[in-house]
């Protein structure tokens, strides 16, 4: 036996620790996805009519004037739609009674019926049109026929074959209501006259904010059909 020769014992390995150790995660963190994220965003974008008057009124009761620049802060980002609802509405309501007011909102219609005939999606009024406003009086004088109105329209609008509110179909919107809204300030002359053109050019905004294109066919028949009558007034 040799004696330099020792038995060596062969030790347990021991076993590495994991270095990675799990935690509990919390139940009330979930990740978000990045669909959920543009579902949310659009959800922001896209408002009903009700939220839209109802977040004018409140400004008007605070003692705000409405001009377009209070419409633009309350609309989002998406400023077509609204840009040619509300002043639509307005031309419904006793307010067109006002005088000059069927003519500025002719004007302010006319504007955006243009830019979206072009192409544009981003809305350019000029600062002495955006500073022309309604009094927070007056607004909230008519208060009571702008919620009535509002919650119609919003009960007869939905998300609907949204393909017709975008490309052609918008830029067919934008021809009729422009014709509209040059017809406005011919109107004036009779009080209250406007009320036809104004509730046009609001079923097509509406259709335009809540992407109805159902909505928006129907616009396009009313249209027809105010056209015809005229055409077999004058003749």
């Amino acid at each position: 036996m040799n004696p330099s020769s020792t038995l060596r014992r062969e030790l347990p390995l021991v076993p590495e620790e994991q270095s990675l150790v799990s935690q509990p995660s919390d139940p009330e963190v979930q990740p978000t996805s990045e669909g959920d994220t543009a579902d949310h965003e659009g959800d922001e974008d896209e408002q009903s009519v009700t939220t839209l008057i109802d977040k004018l009124q409140e400004k008007a009761e605070e003692g705000e004037d409405i001009s377009l620049d209070t419409l633009e802060d309350v609309a989002g980002s998406r400023l077509q739609g609204p840009m040619l609802l509300v002043p639509g509405l307005v031309a419904v309501s006793p307010l067109s009674g006002i005088p000059t007011v069927p003519s500025i909102l002719g004007v302010i219609i006319a504007l955006v019926c243009l830019q979206m005939i072009w192409g544009s999606e981003d809305v350019w009024i000029p600062k002495k049109l955006k500073g022309a406003s309604l009094s927070a009086k007056r607004v909230t004088g008519a208060g009571g026929f702008l919620s009535k109105a509002s919650a119609f329209l919003d009960s007869i609008s939905a998300n609907r074959l949204e393909w017709m509110t975008k490309g052609i179909g918008l830029r067919v919107a934008g021809i009729v209501c422009l014709m509209a809204a040059l017809s406005m300030p011919v109107l004036e002359i009779v009080p209250f006259s406007a009320t036809l053109a104004g509730g046009l050019v609001a079923l097509f905004g509406l259709a335009i904010t809540t992407r109805d294109g159902l909505l928006m066919f129907g616009a396009l028949a009313f249209a027809l059909c105010l056209g015809s009558l005229g055409a077999y007034l004058l003749l």
